[in-house]
Parts: structure tokens; sequence; C-alpha cells
């Protein structure tokens, strides 16, 4: 039997491996949100049938990303970190076209409405992320900054060992 739990390794967390105390900070953030903006056309054909349709202008707005921060002091009283920033944004414009027609039967009234697909017009989207991977061994960590905007790091310590890696990328 051939199976796979789908779980994948992630050797960034490598680092982490030994450890003593675990401190763990997860943050997600999502927001979502769409306007629509539009005009609409009816006209009577007669005293039982009417006709309509409606143009829809559609702002679509998706954003978030999350934060983990992952601090770990090990057997041999090292400390390892490790953090990563994504964020990402997505705006989409549009056009929604429908189209209906009305009609009266005797005493019943009868509608059918036609929503055509979306029309998309321009859509901007990016995706940022950062990730820190720190290792530590008898330190006396004094600044630690990161700043992910422009991605800088400033590190004040004195230490016998250190090692940082930095990735960064922007779509």
């Amino acid at each position: 039997m051939n199976y796979s739990s789908g779980i994948q390794e992630n050797p960034e967390f490598d680092t982490l491996e030994n450890e003593v105390r675990r401190v763990t900070n997860i943050n997600f953030q999502n927001k979502l949100r769409e306007e629509w903006y539009g005009i609409t056309w009816a006209y009577p054909v007669n005293e039982k049938l009417g006709i309509g349709a409606s143009l829809f202008g559609s702002i679509y707005t998706n954003e978030g990303g999350s934060d983990i921060d992952i601090t770990v002091e090990r057997e041999d009283s090292s400390t390892a970190g490790y953090s990563s920033t994504l964020n990402y944004n997505q705006k989409t414009y549009g056009l929604f076209l429908k189209m209906g027609v009305a009609w009266q039967i005797s005493n019943i009234e009868l509608g059918a409405n036609l929503n055509l697909p979306f029309i998309p017009v321009e859509t901007r989207a990016f995706v940022k992320k950062l990730l820190i991977v720190l290792e530590l061994s008898e330190c006396e960590l004094s600044v630690f900054q990161v700043h992910f905007t422009n991605i800088s790091l400033v590190i004040a310590c004195k230490c016998e060992f250190y090692r940082i890696k930095i990735s960064a990328f922007e779509l």
C-alpha cells in the first residue's frame, strides 16, 4: 500500500531541533471586500411583459498575511529563532451584466434573470515574504531589528557562534 500524509518537511525548522523550551506566536489576518456600483434600465413592452438590464462595476479587494515567530532554547543553552512574514494584496476591477424579463399570466407573476460572467478589466496583486532563521550560542543580544518593507537588519551582540539566514521575495 502506498500512502502519503501530504505533510512536507521544512528544512528551515532543522535549526529548532533539540529544544528544551519553545515560544511560538502565530498571527493570521485576512480582509475581503467587494463593492458594486451600477445602473439599471427597464422597459415595459406591454401591460404583461417587461424587460430590463443592469450593469455593475465591481471593485474586489483581498488582502492579508501571516506572521510566524518561533524562539527555542536548546539543551546546550543556545537559542534559535524562526521568523516568517507573508503579506499579499489583490485588487480586481470588473463588470457584471444582468438581464431580466418579467411577465404576468392570469394572476401569476413570473420572472427570469440572466447573469453573464464577470468581465475583468484590471487586476493588481503582490506578494511579499520575509524569512529569518537566527541561531545564537551563548550570546548577549542587545539590538535586533528587522524592517520588512526595505528589508534591513541590525544586530549587535557578543557571541561565540551565530548564524543568520535571511531570504525575501516580492512578486
